[in-house]
């Protein structure tokens, strides 16, 4: 699950009103029996009711709890979910749930309908739905953010016909059949999102599919994983860059059909049973191992060594992107990885996520839990942690500004388990603990 590392105060009593006549409204599940008067005292029972209140420039702040109920989004008016009820904070500690279980949806009736201009739906999980957030006729809408969201197990999780100016962006699309289609969409930008586990429905894609578009399509900073189809689109212009796209059925298809122009580079596209269909890979793309966290577990974060750190294309990414899916900061350097992107450094990282350097004693704690777990012979298991523990020692002596200890300490540690390498420590084994050592001795700057 992303975390949002925002904290908005809000007033504690009433609806909120600005200077310029912008009104709070307020939304929690467990105000029973409602209906609630939208402030924070008496905050309405259900989404739609504070929506139908709400006039133009207006903000509604939901609650955690579960929302089995359509939701007919306003023009001019922004949605913002995962608020604590007792402090009207922003918090990741519990979820507000928009959920479609047992409500009949068609591409007429979507669950979350979306109007026509400036609309903001931020901070929900949404879920159960046969046909979710979606717009379907004419005219197009514009000046729509997605942002923030959790997409599971839904048939259609977000469909949309005609966009102008509109953002996608730090989103997770898992466990749906489709994620993301766009009809005729126009100056869409897709950002920061995870999309994984989505085998495909009605267009046979899962990750992200738009088609006749008549303006320029970005695709930015994105990670799919396990989708049919991670990115497929037709006419107008995308760019997409600094993307990882791993163990798809196919990872970039047709975007050069009916004379579509496309901008490929620096994406990491690996190990899909097709890489590209009906396009030719980007001069700056790479094909190798992203080395994700925990990929079984769904954490598609990077751990080094990996080729996708420090890879991508700094001159891709808007000013405004500053921050990861997790919310820390985007151009984080790793000194123990050379860059090989594009830009002055710091340079950011391939995918959703951006590695975040690690103090030497975090690396240290888990380099000592990994020598334990690998249940190697006693004598050895002794021995290896015995130089750990002299190099936790040198560490707590680097106020003194001489590290020399510890890079003493660590290179006897590596030259221990390469010792034993292929021996009392399966050479796999043996050259991970070396690789972590190694981290450690580069973030030190051990000569």
């Amino acid at each position: 699950m992303f975390c949002r590392t925002i904290a908005i105060v809000v007033g504690m009593f009433g609806a909120l009103s600005s200077a310029q006549g912008q009104t709070t409204w307020y939304v929690d599940d467990d105000n029973c029996p409602g209906p609630g008067i939208g402030t924070q005292a008496d905050p309405f029972w259900n989404i739609q009711a504070a929506i139908d209140t709400a006039s133009g420039g207006d903000i509604v702040r939901v609650a955690w709890g579960i929302y089995n109920d359509t939701v007919g989004l306003k023009d001019n008016v922004s949605l913002f979910g995962g608020h604590d009820p007792a402090t009207w904070l922003l918090s990741n500690a519990g979820t507000s749930v928009i959920d479609g279980t047992g409500i009949p949806t068609d591409p007429s009736n979507p669950g979350i309908s979306i109007p026509m201009t400036n609309v903001t739906l931020d901070g929900f999980e949404i879920t159960g739905w046969s046909w979710g957030l979606s717009r379907v006729v004419f005219p197009a809408c514009s000046n729509i953010t997605i942002s923030n969201n959790d997409f599971h197990n839904n048939v259609m999780a977000f469909f949309i016909f005609g966009l102008i100016d509109t953002l996608v962006e730090h989103n997770m699309f898992h466990d749906n059949n489709e994620s993301l289609v766009s009809n005729q969409p126009r100056d869409l930008s897709v950002i920061n999102n995870v999309f994984y586990d989505n085998p495909g429905g009605q267009y046979n894609a899962g990750g992200f599919y738009y088609f006749h578009e008549v303006g320029t399509v970005e695709v930015l900073n994105n990670t799919f994983v396990n989708c049919a189809i991670a990115v497929a689109g037709q006419q107008g212009l995308s760019i997409i860059k600094n993307n990882l796209i791993v163990a798809n059925g196919v990872g970039i298809s047709n975007l050069l059909v009916n004379n579509g122009q496309v901008d490929i580079a620096f994406n990491c596209v690996w190990n899909n049973i097709t890489d590209y269909d009906i396009v030719t890979a980007g001069p700056t793309d790479i094909s190798e191992d992203p080395n994700f966290v925990d990929e079984h577990n769904d954490n598609y974060r990077l751990q080094v060594p990996s080729p996708c750190i420090d890879a991508g294309d700094n001159t891709a990414v808007p000013p405004s992107l500053t921050t990861d899916l997790d919310g820390l900061p985007r151009f984080i350097d790793d000194p123990a990885t050379p860059d090989t992107g594009n830009g002055t450094p710091p340079i950011v990282d391939m995918g959703a996520y951006e590695f975040q350097q690690r103090t030497a004693s975090e690396l240290l704690q888990d380099l000592i839990t990994a020598v334990i777990g690998l249940n190697l012979q006693h004598g050895i298991t002794t021995s290896l942690d015995a130089k750990l523990n002299a190099v936790l020692q040198a560490l707590l002596d680097l106020n003194q500004n001489n590290n020399a200890a510890t890079c003493n300490a660590l290179g006897a540690f590596v030259n221990a388990v390469q010792a034993q390498s292929g021996h009392q420590i399966p050479q796999t084994d043996a050259d991970a603990l070396i690789a972590a050592a190694q981290e450690i001795i580069a973030l030190l700057n051990c000569p």
